[in-house]
């Protein structure tokens, strides 16, 4: 009895909660709490006690202790041995009828190894009797679910759901907007899809498609490449000669050739074409005997009817062709009428169609649908539009065609015309409001000639937008580059990325980061913006930075070249800074002002002592002239070098020796009267020496080839000092020569080309150099400055550099071909490399003791050979020194006119003078005078062309040009004056 009664009072408890799916947990208060903190070891006690106490579902089981067998209370299916405890708390074996979501199940019963819910949760379609899982619950297919399901044959189409358009899927054609199922797809017909579909009277052909062959169904002649549909079927069509057209042998319509003669006026071919046998100019004409106002020859009536011309109303006929009117009646020619059953008077069929009478009913011919009381021609014949039937050229039924544009939308159609919306799509007529994508509609009811889609709507081309812009197939507001959305951002890609008709430009694609080289004279380089290859820097970024940066340090500047942190790391660099004393004052001696040169690697020079000619080297003397009177000068060429010394008393000879290999005489001049100039000159196997001959002129004697003869040139008036001319030979070892002039200095080349003189009557010190483009470089002394002229090839004029304070110039040519100048000013020996119409400052040298005069050779890796002489008129010192400018004589000045138009550049070096009347300014600036950019042109004085720049020494003025560039010529262009 207490057992029945713990019974009940448990189910009582269990039934009072709701079941272990519905989200509560039975309440199961604990007899007492000794079996939870006490369980079951095996000795008894706990969970073996044979009570219900603790948190047991049932006796010793459930809870923390063992799992319930079936049959037995349980909370839940972690109870149950069987792993399913059921609605009414008790555990039972798993199945799919036990009424219990067992393990696995996604529902009662269902899901899992069990049959599909309905109703029930779920997680895959599968799981579901409807085949659709939404949401983790099995749920009714509806059209707008986006899943193919229920009867559908597509995705929310076909089956009980809207028709499906092209592409989605499909059983038979009843599924589809186009009425046309292929491959299970919905698809266009076409007139090449090897379907009978559409308009079509067989595969491919009939109907809107072209017409069929012989054999193949037809619904109308229209149908048929012959023109002819007989029961169904395409037929051939034989020549006859009452078919109503010309073909066989006719030679018109049903007459001639095989055929009855052919009536006035028809073609012919010949006599026999014509019923009056008589073909006059391929028309059939009327036989003589139809002028002899007799009635003879067949014909109805005197001269007409018969062979002859139709006879006039009120004529004998023999029948209708007799007549004008066509209508005979008993034998006389009448008025037609339209019920005089004849077919005459342009009617379509006997005493109907045409102008003049009733229409035709149908069944009756007919040309157009005038003709016919339905108001439908098809096929030359009358047909009705609401017969209920396809026939002549409808396509569908009464409607399109020859019915007009009565045909309803999902009729078939031909064209626009067939249907009552004004829409053939794909064959059929659609709407442009009728919910529906269908047609060429892009979008639901747009698109396609539908009205303009809205953003985001798929599209063909830009008329299906209201946008205007289709961008790959979607409507949007297209930017420049004709793509949705924003433009894309510029970048260095050598693209027009942001479609605004410019590439790469500086103010879209960003700053440009540093280059990879940053130490030395690469510091603040930037990379460039290269196109295609991106952001670049390399060898010609770095040389636009700094004309000085070397890929592999190779000059001796005292600045780090190769950007590698370490500077002159150059073998040739450990010359630098090396002095020799090549001859002292210990003897009387006397030098010229071209004395110094070098023998390969070796210094030499060239004086007179104790009146000999000397050759002076570092390993000792040579006795160049024994005799000689005058200062030799001497000039080398690699490893040869020649000297010219004047000789003699009483009869004075200037004589050209080779001292390479031995003191031997090569050439003697004309004898000289009393001495002056002597000057030697070399390069190459060219060499040659300049004096003054017994007529008191001054000739250059030269050859350019060891074996040639000498030439020479006369320079008149006559220099009568080695200072006072110069020359030197161009790399094909042209002649080029400057000497001074009663005004100045003038210039001749290799092509005889002259230029006015330059500087002033108190010009000296000539010197000349040629680079390798063969421009020719003077420097002379004028007004207590160094002039440095640089001429084009021509011999005109490229520009002037001047340097205040300066005196002793040399030029030497370095092995690049650039011409180096060096001068001396404020004790230093100056050098700088000529660029054209700028002069690029490359240091300076401070000599021990005083620099009185200066000879050099500008050698590799920018080492400059230096003969300096110390003490002039007395005697001499003569120094040897290889100088590197910038490190012998310490930190290497850098030059720096940015943004200056004049003043100094702070290595002794100009930035530019100003024009007339104007003043520089201490920012470097010229100002006072014309107006920048008004009055100055580029090129020579004969070679004006206009530009806007600013007014300064790189540019000629176009009024007050320099005289000594232009001839003392004003030179005007017609615009405001620099001054």
């Amino acid at each position: 009895m207490f057992r029945v009664g713990l019974a009940l009072a448990l189910s009582l408890a269990l039934f009072a909660c709701d079941s272990p799916g519905g989200g509560q947990t039975p309440i199961f208060p604990p007899v007492d709490g000794g079996d939870v903190s006490n369980p079951d070891t095996g000795g008894g006690g706990g969970c073996a006690d044979g009570v219900r106490n603790g948190d047991e579902t049932d006796v010793d089981c459930g809870g923390s202790c063992g799992k319930c067998a079936a049959g037995k209370t349980c909370a839940g299916d972690g109870d149950c041995a069987t792993g399913a405890c059921s609605v009414s708390y008790v555990c039972i074996q798993a199945s799919c009828g036990n009424g219990t979501q067992d393990p696995g199940e996604t529902g009662v019963d269902c899901g899992g190894a069990c049959p599909a819910c309905f109703g029930e949760s779920c997680s895959a379609n599968g799981q579901c009797v409807t085949g659709y899982c939404k949401e983790g619950a099995c749920a009714e297919p509806t059209c707008t679910d986006g899943v193919k399901n229920g009867s559908e044959t597509g995705a929310d189409c076909g089956g009980d759901c809207a028709l499906c358009a092209d592409g989605g899927g499909c059983l038979v054609g009843a599924n589809c907007i186009s009425g046309y199922c292929k491959a299970g797809a919905c698809a266009t017909p076409s007139c090449t899809d090897g379907d009978k579909n559409g308009s079509e009277s067989d595969v491919d052909c009939g109907g809107a498609c072209p017409g069929c062959a012989v054999g193949e169904s037809c619904n109308a002649n229209t149908d048929c490449d012959s023109g002819k549909c007989t029961d169904g079927a395409c037929v051939e069509v034989q020549p006859a000669c009452d078919d109503g057209q010309k073909n066989g042998d006719e030679t018109d319509v049903d007459c001639g050739g095989g055929c009855l003669g052919c009536g006035f006026g028809k073609a012919c071919a010949g006599n026999a074409d014509c019923a009056s046998e008589t073909c006059k100019d391929g028309a059939c004409a009327a036989p003589a005997s139809c002028e002899d106002n007799t009635k003879n020859g067949g014909e109805s009536d005197v001269d007409c009817g018969g062979v002859c011309a139709a006879c006039a109303i009120g004529k004998t006929c023999g029948g209708a062709a007799d007549c004008l009117s066509e209508t005979c009646i008993f034998g006389v020619c009448a008025v037609p009428t339209c019920d005089d059953g004849v077919k005459n008077q342009g009617e379509t069929d006997q005493d109907c169609g045409g102008a003049k009478c009733e229409p035709c009913v149908d069944g009756k011919g007919c040309v157009g649908a005038g003709d016919c009381e339905s108001g439908a021609c098809q096929g030359g014949v009358c047909v009705s539009c609401s017969d209920g039937a396809k026939n002549g050229s409808e396509t569908d039924v009464d409607c399109g065609g020859g019915c007009g544009a009565t045909c309803a939308d999902g009729k078939v159609c031909a064209g626009a015309g067939d249907c009552a919306s004004g829409r053939c799509e794909g064959g059929f007529c659609t709407s442009c409001e009728d919910g529906v994508k269908n047609g060429n509609e892009t979008g639901v009811d747009c698109g396609g000639g539908c009205f303009p889609c809205g953003d985001g709507t798929p599209c063909e081309t830009s008329s299906d937008c209201s946008s205007g812009d289709c961008v790959g197939g979607i409507c949007c507001e297209a930017n420049a580059c004709g793509t949705c959305g924003p433009a894309p951002a510029e970048v260095c890609n050598g693209k027009d990325d942001d479609c605004d008709g410019e590439t790469d430009e500086a103010s879209d694609i960003g700053a440009p980061a540093d280059c990879d080289k940053q130490a030395g004279v690469c510091a603040g380089v930037k990379k460039v913006c290269a196109g295609a290859q991106g952001w670049v820097c390399g060898e010609a970024q770095y040389l636009a930075h700094d004309a000085r940066f070397e890929a592999t340090e190779a000059a001796c500047d005292g600045v780090d070249n190769d950007c590698d942190g370490q500077t002159d790391e150059a073998s040739a660099c450990s010359s630098c800074g090396t002095t020799a004393t090549l001859w002292t004052n210990a003897q009387t001696s006397d030098w010229s002002n071209q004395y110094f040169t070098m023998l390969g690697t070796t210094p030499a020079a060239v004086g007179r002592i104790d009146q000999e000619a000397v050759l002076v080297k570092s390993t000792g003397t040579q006795v160049v002239d024994a005799g000689n009177f005058g200062f030799p000068t001497i000039a080398s060429s690699g490893t040869t070098a020649v000297v010219t010394s004047e000789s003699g008393l009483s009869s004075t000879w200037a004589s050209l020796w080779d001292v390479t290999t031995s003191a031997q005489e090569i050439d003697v001049s004309d004898s000289a009267g009393g001495g002056g100039v002597l000057l030697a000159g070399a390069r190459g196997a060219a060499r040659g020496h300049a004096f003054v001959n017994s007529s008191n002129q001054t000739v250059i004697r030269y050859r350019t080839s060891a074996s040639g003869n000498f030439q020479a040139v006369t320079v008149y008036p006559s220099a009568r000092k080695e200072n006072e001319v110069a020359f030197a030979f161009d790399a094909d070892l042209g002649l080029h020569y400057a000497w001074k002039f009663n005004s100045g200095i003038d210039y001749k080349g290799p092509a005889d080309t002259s230029n006015a003189s330059f500087g002033g009557s108190d010009s000296t010190d000539v010197r000349i150099a040629v680079d390798g483009s063969k421009r020719a470089h003077l420097a002379f002394v004028s007004s207590g400055k160094v002039s440095i002229v640089v001429l084009n090839t021509d011999g005109s004029l490229l520009h002037k550099h001047d340097v205040s304070s300066a005196s002793d110039p040399y030029l030497s040519t370095d092995p690049a071909g650039r011409v180096i100048a060096g001068w001396i000013s404020g004790g230093k020996v100056h050098f700088a490399r000529v660029e054209g119409t700028k002069l690029v400052t490359l240091g300076d040298f401070t000599p021990t003791g005083s620099a009185d005069a200066l000879n050099f050779v500008a050698g590799p890796n920018g080492i400059m050979h230096a003969g300096i002489l110390d003490g002039f008129n007395i005697q001499w010192d003569l120094t040897y020194t290889a100088i590197c400018p910038g490190k012998a004589g310490g930190p290497i000045c850098t030059p720096n006119c940015a943004g200056k138009q004049c003043g100094n550049d702070g290595c002794g070096g100009s930035c530019g003078t100003c024009g007339s009347g104007q003043t520089c300014s201490a920012a470097g600036q010229c100002t006072g005078g014309g107006t920048a950019g008004d009055c100055c042109f580029a090129g020579s004085c004969s070679n004006q062309t206009v530009k806007t720049c600013v007014c300064s020494q790189d540019a000629y003025c176009c009024e007050t040009a320099w005289d000594d560039q232009c001839a003392g010529e004003v030179v005007s262009f017609g615009c405001g004056a620099c001054n």
